[in-house]
């Protein structure tokens, strides 16, 4: 697999465009990590995570764990106009979404097989439940048992956002996204179809599932959360049973993250959301702007690239303050 992608032509100018690498980025970290340490992903995830965190968490399950493993339940199909990640997948075989969701050797269809459990597979493989999957984070938020996984420069950039887009390739939506990690990313005010969320605290990180699975650290108020189902749900990000319950674990911290700046009361908030609406709407234009002078020529599209990026992750901090 590392050898196909190395062969693979980009699919466009490095960094003119960013988009999400939904099972690709697990055999790229796991060669990484194989010709650092000599062990498999699998392997060394046991050896350096799983076991000194004692979790039940596993890349590659034994055999005799798998009368434990809940088979997955695959959620319908959207209906055309519901999103536009599935839109493209089902209608257009030359786009992204399509040659994410079935140029995998149909692995969606098998990811419930003994070989595709046994498979050390990085993106998509890991098989835990939700107490694995928090324990995993609490390493990460302050508390882990003891164990440092990483030391503080370390999880400082794990943090840190890496990359943020307008539109992401891949999703087709607004992303942010730190090394490996998703950042928190509220699109709900986007248009219909592009409203797939994960709403975290700004220092908060970790990764969403497809079917609407979770697991974050926010080391700024020491919580770690981990959310896990067989019955899988619509969207390509959160959906509003993971997110509900994130939503009540800030709120029991007194730091409510997806609450709507509707509800709010404090008037002197008023003037603030004024002005920041008016800042992003002059941003939106600015990237409408781009748009059109890319179709006519007038700007490069690399340069369009790195507009866009720089008008995206302007924008996702604001909608932070205006939801």
């Amino acid at each position: 697999m590392t050898s196909a992608l190395a062969a693979e032509e980009p699919f466009w100018e490095p960094g003119t465009r960013n988009g999400y690498h939904a099972f690709t980025f697990g055999f790229l970290v796991g060669e990484l990590i194989r010709r650092v340490s000599g062990k498999s992903l699998g392997t060394f995830f046991r050896d350096e995570v799983a076991t000194p965190l004692g979790l039940d968490f596993w890349i590659g399950l034994p055999e005799e764990e798998e009368p434990r493993v809940a088979p997955t339940i695959l959620p319908p199909l959207p209906k055309l106009g519901e999103s536009v990640f599935f839109d493209q997948a089902l209608t257009d075989q030359t786009s992204i979404p399509y040659l994410v969701f079935f140029n995998n050797g149909l692995y969606l269809f098998e990811s419930d097989s003994r070989a595709a459990h046994a498979a050390e597979i990085g993106a998509s493989g890991g098989i835990t439940n939700a107490r694995g999957l928090a324990r995993m984070y609490a390493s990460l938020a302050g508390g882990g048992r003891g164990v440092a996984l990483v030391g503080s420069d370390t999880l400082a950039r794990m943090a840190r956002v890496a990359s943020a887009t307008s539109r992401d390739v891949t999703g087709l939506i607004p992303t942010r996204f730190a090394l490996g990690f998703v950042k928190s990313m509220d699109n709900r005010r986007q248009r219909h179809g592009m409203q797939d969320s994960v709403i975290l605290g700004e220092e908060a990180f970790g990764h969403s599932g497809f079917g609407g699975s979770a697991g974050f650290a926010d080391p700024r108020t020491g919580l770690a959360f981990g959310y896990t189902m067989n019955m899988m749900g619509p969207g390509t990000a959160l959906n509003p049973r993971g997110q509900s319950l994130i939503d009540a674990a800030y709120q029991s911290l007194a730091g409510p993250v997806a609450t709507s700046c509707a509800r709010d009361r404090i008037e002197h908030a008023k003037p603030l959301r004024k002005l920041v609406k008016g800042v992003d709407r002059k941003l939106a234009s600015a990237q409408r702007l781009t748009a059109r002078y890319e179709r006519t020529g007038k700007v490069f599209a690399g340069c369009t690239g790195e507009i866009d990026a720089t008008l995206g992750g302007l924008q996702m901090p604001l909608a932070e303050l205006v939801k």
